[in-house]
């Protein structure tokens, strides 16, 4: 006859016991209300009062409350407010982002030529500006278009900032030249003067920016549809 898997373990357990076979007797889990004992008393005190001391350190707030408002100096202009008197470079900057966001609005945003379009005006930008610098190179023309000190002044930097920066940003924006030429004219500059003489400060912002649109022009992002074009031809050749 068959047992039941069940009832045969009893019965071995019974069997062992009758036998004088010790009985294992799971031994009673302590109880979390018995004191520690001695060996472990000091490690567990020591690691609460650590704990403690590490919670004390922490400056808790309240998550619900609202963050303390920012001190901000009087004579600081923050980024998102209105600068009541910007300088050139910061106007001009301004206008880079309008027309970068206009053209956004036209063709949809990409990250790595946007990234590219504000960095040729702001080199262009940066080029102009050293001629009227002391120690400052060019990227294109290194210290070629270096000025005396005496011109050196916030007015001749100024404008010929203004006209690399514009001429970079017609030759990236070509569809929004009529915009940035009523931006150069509000900034009080004639957007039609392609002077190239380097005495002037016009001259050093069309030349510094003609230099670097030249270097530019065939940097691999095919600004001007070359490489399409190029591919057209080679598969023309090949039919």
């Amino acid at each position: 006859m068959k047992l039941p898997f069940a009832a045969f373990l009893c019965l071995l357990s019974s069997l062992a016991w009758s036998c004088g076979a010790p009985a294992r007797v799971a031994e009673p889990a302590p109880s979390p209300k018995e004191p520690a004992t001695a060996a472990s008393a000091p490690a567990t005190e020591l690691a609460a009062s650590t704990a403690i001391k590490k919670a004390a350190d922490i400056p808790y707030g309240n998550p619900a409350a609202p963050p303390p408002a920012a001190k901000i100096p009087p004579d600081w202009i923050e980024h998102r407010a209105a600068n009541p008197n910007p300088s050139s470079a910061y106007a001009w900057l301004e206008i880079v982002l309008e027309v970068t966001g206009r053209d956004i609005v036209k063709v949809g945003a990409r990250p790595t030529i946007i990234s590219r379009q504000m960095a040729i005006p702001m080199t262009a930008m940066y080029d102009a500006w050293a001629a009227y610098d002391e120690k400052a190179v060019g990227t294109r023309l290194g210290g070629k278009l270096r000025r005396p000190a005496k011109e050196r002044t916030l007015k001749n930097k100024a404008k010929a900032i203004s006209y690399a920066t514009y001429r970079a940003l017609v030759d990236i924006f070509p569809n929004d030249k009529d915009w940035l030429a009523d931006k150069m004219r509000w900034m009080g500059y004639d957007p039609n003067d392609a002077s190239t003489d380097t005495k002037t400060p016009q001259g050093i912002g069309n030349v510094a920016a003609a230099a670097l649109l030249e270097y530019r022009r065939h940097d691999g992002a095919n600004q001007f549809g070359e490489a399409v074009e190029a591919m057209s031809r080679e598969r023309a050749d090949e039919r």
